[in-house]
């Protein structure tokens, strides 16, 4: 394959390529900053692993604790607004969550429990987003609904049904739907990652 499969970190300010982190063996399929410091970077990839970049550390020690490995391919990650804790979501159809520092699983929740079918049993969430505090994850996908969970206690709070015919209109429709709710998708009720001046490139 002529993918390398590395992270190409660049200054915004300078447009010079700062650093480039190896070590998946699959492609990446995303990427997401610490939010408190901006000093960790996370990478997700097809390779079923989760690795955690010091992208202010010397050469040898690029890799922030062994790689958090799961039973299928990763799709999306999104870091508590603490940085405590990066919740991954899998091919499977899971959202696992994991402690930072400790690199252990903290919980699981089977999305394909919650809202799959015998039909949709393929179905897996893309993208995914915690809330303000921290509390809540809202999720989506090629599920039949966006789904919003509260962590703590793994709990379902509330579905935003997707009409299965018109996938195309699902990220309007899933705006639309958890606006009527109140559920603020679009900046203020959701933490974005701080990148000040670098951003990273997966290739």
């Amino acid at each position: 394959t002529l993918d390398s499969h590395e992270i190409y970190l660049w200054s915004l300010q300078t447009g010079q390529l700062v650093d480039v982190f190896s070590g998946h063996s699959g492609p990446i399929t995303s990427l997401a900053f610490e939010p408190t410091r901006g000093r960790l970077l996370a990478s997700g990839s097809w390779d079923r692993s989760v690795r955690i970049w010091d992208i202010y550390a010397g050469p040898d020690a690029k890799a922030y604790g062994d790689p958090f490995t799961h039973e299928t391919d990763v799709l999306s990650l999104s870091f508590r607004p603490d940085g405590v804790e990066l919740t991954v979501a899998t091919l499977a159809g899971h959202l696992v969550t994991w402690s930072v520092e400790g690199g252990m699983i903290l919980s699981t929740i089977d999305g394909r429990l919650d809202i799959g079918t015998k039909a949709l049993a393929g179905s897996a969430f893309h993208t995914i987003c915690h809330s303000a505090d921290g509390s809540c994850l809202l999720a989506a996908g090629s599920f039949s609904a966006v789904a919003l969970y509260h962590l703590p206690t793994r709990t379902l709070l509330k579905q935003y049904p997707i009409p299965l015919h018109s996938h195309s209109h699902s990220h309007s429709h899933s705006h639309s739907q958890a606006n009527k709710d109140n559920i603020n998708v679009s900046g203020k009720g959701l933490l974005k990652p701080k990148i000040d001046s670098l951003a990273p490139v997966a290739r």
